[in-house]
Order: structure tokens, then sequence, then C-alpha cells
């Protein structure tokens, strides 16, 4: 690695350290619901999902504009988003202002989220060889992680101050993100990276002369189509289940069974960053060891965690050892079944692939909150109800993925 591409890496780790700023919510979520008692506990919630559907449609939009415009720029504009849905929810938050803001926050929060990594891969695109890229983009997913690890531990903390009233000064944590991007157009700058018009131009030239024919949707295999939204809808149901930990982590600890503050709900969630950085390196052990069995395994260890979060109500151990087990499953299975959607398709469509089966499966975080809640009402409500309904679509997600993945384990391209 010459030495402008290890001042590139860098660059990009320290900017992307504090891009996941949003999950400051998922700690002090019931501190918020308290505050505002006349907002029901769903829209409260939809507060930790709503980025997620903006990222969806920013994830769209940023590719034509990183074509257009400069790189860099746009990565300074992404993470002041970021910065600046912090300092709206500390602002509103204090002053107890209008709800409405929050979701204001939540769609810049949304734009950052769904246009980072997009930038981020460009970037490495095109100052990395193409068998270095992969690390590269390993390796600024483990910085996100420490970085998350972090923010959700401080938060957590921060936001238990006078018995939950200080939760808006968690979100001062956000001024980081205009440090870290300060770093970054300083280092970026020093590693000679440019992106003006010049650059783009000349880019541009280089493509015309290696033409390769773009690939078209119209291009993918009706099977191989088939096969990526299928397992894009196994894993937005996934997705679903999952969130029954997620959106309720904060009131499971802090109201529903007085465990402790968002303290302790710091602790589970930065767990689960934590644990996702070491099972993130010990992925090929496991990969070894269970081969088709990955995603089914993940599946199920999700399920597994749900029911110690059920079980274990009388003490705050079954909500660090369900944080352990989603974490766990999701490091084995995520990256598995965005795998699939890579190898089961030809070379020449595998961008298109993967980016339908990104948008597919994302889909599931936002429409969690409201799928739980509805799933709960039938079964009479509660928070407990909501659990159960993750674990069995849990249950209904690993018996489908063996189904797939082991009994009927489809052809590599």
């Amino acid at each position: 690695m010459t030495k402008q591409q290890k001042q590139i890496t860098w660059a990009m780790n320290i900017y992307v350290s504090s891009i996941l700023m949003y999950y400051i919510t998922q700690n002090v979520k019931a501190y918020i619901g308290l505050s505002y008692p006349e907002v029901s506990d769903v829209t409260v919630t939809s507060l930790i999902t709503i980025p997620t559907m903006f990222a969806l449609v920013f994830s769209f939009i940023i590719g034509p504009l990183a074509m257009r415009f400069n790189k860099v720029a746009l990565m300074t504009i992404v993470m002041c988003c970021m910065g600046a849905y912090s300092l709206i929810f500390f602002f509103n938050g204090l002053m107890h202002g209008p709800f409405f803001l929050y979701t204001v926050a939540c769609a810049l929060a949304g734009f950052a989220q769904g246009g980072f990594a997009p930038l981020m891969n460009t970037i490495i695109g095109e100052n990395f060889e193409s068998d270095a890229r992969a690390g590269r983009i390993a390796v600024y997913n483990v910085a996100n992680n420490c970085g998350a690890f972090v923010i959700l531990f401080l938060s957590g903390r921060i936001g238990a101050g006078n018995d939950g009233g200080n939760w808006p000064f968690a979100y001062l944590l956000g001024l980081y993100c205009f440090v870290t991007t300060a770093i970054f157009l300083v280092m970026i700058k020093k590693a000679g990276y440019s992106d003006n018009k010049a650059a783009r131009a000349e880019r541009r030239a280089i493509a015309v002369e290696n033409n390769v024919p773009a690939p078209k949707f119209s291009e993918v295999p009706k099977k191989s189509l088939m096969f990526i939204i299928g397992i894009g809808l196994l894993h937005c149901i996934f997705y679903i289940g999952i969130n029954a930990y997620y959106t309720n982590v904060s009131n499971y600890i802090i109201t529903e069974h007085q465990l402790g503050s968002s303290v302790q709900a710091g602790n589970a969630t930065s767990l689960v960053r934590f644990t996702l950085i070491v099972m993130t390196f010990l992925y090929p052990f496991w990969n070894k060891i269970l081969k088709d069995w990955m995603i089914p395994c993940g599946y199920a260890l999700a399920a597994i965690g749900l029911v110690f979060m059920l079980t274990m109500d009388t003490t705050i151990w079954g909500i660090y050892i369900c944080a352990f087990f989603i974490a766990f499953a999701t490091s084995i299975a995520h990256s598995t079944i965005y795998s699939k959607a890579l190898n089961y398709v030809p070379d020449s469509i595998a961008a298109i692939s993967s980016s339908l089966m990104w948008g597919i499966a994302n889909v599931g975080p936002f429409f969690a909150t409201y799928i739980l809640a509805a799933i709960s009402a039938t079964l009479g409500g509660g928070m407990a109800t909501q659990i159960k309904a993750g674990i069995g679509i849990l249950i209904f997600t690993t018996i489908v993925a063996i189904l797939v993945f082991v009994v009927n384990k489809p052809k590599e391209k």
C-alpha cells in the first residue's frame, strides 16, 4: 500500500467513526417517550427506524450526484447532516419543542446513512486495486463499529443524568461529527486526492478508453432475479424479527422491568457493536465450520437471544445475553446472505444484484415498528408479545433458510 493510499485509508476511517450517531436514540428512547407522553409509543419508536427508510431513498440519489459533483464536498455535507440531526435532537429536546422536528432530523440522518457508504466505496474504487478494495471496506466497517461502541457507551451514561432528564445532552456527542469531518478534509487534501472537474474528466476518459458495457437490469436472468428477490425478502423478514430487540431495548430496561437506566441500555447496545467487531474478525472461522448453515444458524441465534430477553426479565443479564446473540447472529448471517446475491448471478450484473438485495432487505427495519405493534395488538398487546412475535418470525426465517440454503442448495454461477 502506497503512502497516499495509507493516508486516504486513515482519513476515511476517522471520518466514518462518527457516522452512527443516530444510534443514540436506541439508548434514550424511553426518556424521549416520557418527555412526550402525548405521543404514542409507536411514533416514538419510529425515530429509531425512520432514518433507514430515508437512507433507502438517498442511497439511490447519491450515486448520480457523485458522478457530477465533488465527492469530498458531498461527504462533508453528509456528515454535517448527521451533526445537524444530533443538534436538532439536543436543542428541541432541551426546549421541549414540537415532535415533528425529530422526524426532520431523522430525514437528515437518513441522508447521511444512505450517502456515506456509496461515496466512500467509490473513492476506494478510484484509489485501490480490485483485490485490495474488499479489505479497505472491511477496515472502515470495523472503524465504524468502534465509533458506534464508544458513542453508545457514553450516550447511555450522559442520558441517565437527572433521572433521564438529561437525555438531550447525550446528543451533544454529535459535535464529534464536525471534528471528524475537519480531520478528514485536512488528511484527504494532504493525501493529494482530488475530485475537481478536471480529475473527474480524466477518470471518465480512462473509463471510456477501457470501455466495458454497463450492465442493464434487463440482462438479469429471470431465475437469478427471482432468487435475489426471494432472499432479499427473507432477510427483510429477519430484520423485522431482530428489531423486537432494537426497538424495545431502552423501554425494556428503563420502564418495563426497571432493570436500570440508559446506562444499562448503553451497555447493551454497545455490547452489540463490540460483539460485531469481534465476530467480524472471526467470520472466516465460523464460515469454515458452519458452511451452508451460516444463514440458518444466524437466524436461529437471533431467536435464541430473544428467548433470553423474554424469559430472563428479572435480571439485566437477560438483555445482555440477548445483545450478544443478536450481534453474533447478524455478523454471520448478514455478510453471508449479501454474498449470495453476488455468487449466484453472472458477474456482469453483480452490482445490480447487490443493489436490489440491499434495497429489499432494508425495507424491514422501517416497517418493523408497525408490523411488530400490529402483531402485538392482535395477541393482546404489551412488550412481551412483541418479543414473542419476533421469536416466531425468526423461527420462520430459520426454517425457510434451511430449505433454501441447505436442503435445496442452489448452484453457484
